[in-house]
């Protein structure tokens, strides 16, 4: 179909989420970027949050994260 154009008012209420690979919680720390996501499995995202539950806490304080379920539910 016909691809609608916003105009710039309506484009500049618009929140972006770029999604970035995960490094380190210290990378993330030192990039501060508020609008990034980055997805986790759920065994990666378990992990992390045993070993690191402050950074992990800190982490999603500052930016944002998701985790997907297993698939052998």
């Amino acid at each position: 179909g016909k691809e609608a154009s916003a105009a710039m008012e309506m484009s500049l209420l618009v929140n972006y989420i770029q999604p970035v690979h995960f490094h380190t919680f210290d990378a993330s720390e030192k990039r501060k970027r508020s609008y990034e996501i980055t997805s986790f499995v759920e065994t990666q995202g378990t992990s992390l949050l045993k070993e690191f539950p402050v950074d992990f806490v800190n982490y999603n304080k500052r930016q944002m994260s998701r985790i997907y379920p297993r698939g052998t539910r």
